[in-house]
């Protein structure tokens, strides 16, 4: 079973419509919605936004469905890289935290106290399959670092900072919280994000005039990255 998680109802519901035999689980703050998605079994999750919803609603999705195999962060993002633009996708090779900082105990900054690796590899196979199935739909892809805090960032310099210190090519609020938690369930994970501003001083304003149609784009890939896997 594979396991999708989206932060907001823009970022699951084309998913959801497009399942059958749906089953609608209410469990604990969290609904989860299984079925099939071309004759293969998913289960969704609309977490919230934030670290923290994603990460428990990760940990609930493979508590609830253990045979959840892959879990996928999907939805929008802010673009980072200079070369990114509205409506392309950047699929996550990598996930960091951008807002850990132990660096006062000596960790390299965006470093969990207590892990030995900074960045959260991502499932190599299923990336590539993403970033294949993004470039057939016509769409402009990276393949490349997302960085992931409790921040909606707006504004040039932090943007610039997220990227000198990450090498990030996109940031977003839960994409790291659901690498991390996959991680210690032994589940395999991948992120793909669908940029809707550029994390700058119009991110605001350029978020809600492209969310959807960079939703649409997420629900597509997603569709067809089931269909072949």
């Amino acid at each position: 079973m594979i396991g999708i998680i989206g932060a907001m109802s823009v970022e699951t519901d084309g998913i959801v419509g497009k399942m059958d035999n749906i089953r609608r689980d209410d469990f604990e703050k969290f609904e989860f919605v299984s079925g099939r998605l071309h004759g293969k079994d998913v289960v969704v999750c609309k977490c919230g936004i934030g670290k923290v919803h994603a990460a428990t609603a990760a940990a609930l999705t493979v508590a609830r469905y253990p045979n959840v195999y892959l879990l996928i962060s999907v939805g929008v993002a802010g673009g980072l890289h200079p070369e990114v633009r509205q409506g392309d996708v950047v699929v996550g090779a990598k996930t960091v935290y951008h807002d850990f900082d132990s660096t006062a105990d000596g960790i390299e900054k965006g470093r969990v106290s207590g892990l030995d690796f900074t960045y959260f590899e991502s499932d190599g196979k299923s990336v590539e399959k993403m970033s294949r199935i993004i470039s057939d739909m016509g769409v402009k892809c990276f393949t490349g670092i997302i960085a992931t805090g409790d921040m909606f960032v707006g504004s040039d310099e932090k943007s610039k900072q997220i990227r000198r210190e990450f090498g990030a090519d996109a940031c977003d609020m839960e994409s790291a919280a659901i690498a991390q938690s996959a991680y210690l369930l032994g589940r395999r994970f991948f992120s793909m994000r669908a940029i809707s501003d550029n994390g700058d001083g119009s991110a605001i304003g350029d978020f809600y005039s492209f969310v959807v149609k960079a939703a649409q784009v997420s629900t597509e890939a997603i569709s067809k990255f089931v269909e072949n896997y």
